[in-house]
């Protein structure tokens, strides 16, 4: 008998009090299909959706929007080169999104966010809606998988399960579990 496990990942709120019940989510299929782009994206589309179309249609209403987009590391998308994460800052600024970098978001409540900034102060911002894309988590079937395999046993990633080239899970016996 093999067995293959895959089970995917979850949105990680890195156990941050009231993002799991007031935030919106950009993980899984059903959320990029609702909201229809992902990310960073999402800022800019919203932002041109304000600027474009609300503010000709409904130009009273659209001075109470704004798109604000929090960071916890010093640069927008981190895991490309320098001059794209530089651009995509300035574009989006230009679009009118305010940028918090070195923002790392430590608590949530029905109507505000606080911030701890690079500098040890506390920042609160007040929010009507809360798009969370802020990377992947376990689920709990793969949480516990991992533990009862052990990190002894080579199963000592935060991310998911440690996996060899063949995608056969470290810690069990050879050819029978994949992931």
């Amino acid at each position: 008998d093999h067995l293959v496990v895959a089970v995917g990942a979850q949105p990680n709120t890195f156990g941050i009090p009231g993002v799991d019940k007031h935030a919106f989510f950009m993980k899984e299929i059903e959320h990029g299909r609702a909201w229809r782009a992902q990310g960073v994206e999402f800022c800019g589309e919203l932002s041109d959706f304000i600027s474009l179309d609300l503010k000709k249609r409904y130009p009273r209403i659209a001075e109470h929007f704004k798109v604000t987009l929090v960071e916890a590391l010093p640069n927008l998308l981190n895991m490309f080169d320098k001059s794209v994460s530089t651009y995509v800052q300035n574009h989006l600024e230009s679009q009118g999104v305010q940028i918090k970098l070195n923002a790392m978001v430590k608590e949530v409540t029905d109507d505000l966010v606080q911030l701890k900034t690079k500098d040890g102060n506390i920042d609160t911002m007040q929010y009507g809606v809360l798009v969370w894309v802020a990377g992947i988590g376990m689920r709990p079937f793969t949480k516990s998988l991992c533990e009862q395999i052990g990190a002894e046993n080579g199963q000592n990633d935060r991310r998911g399960l440690v996996v060899d080239p063949c995608l056969r899970v470290k810690g069990c016996p050879p050819g029978e579990v994949f992931a």
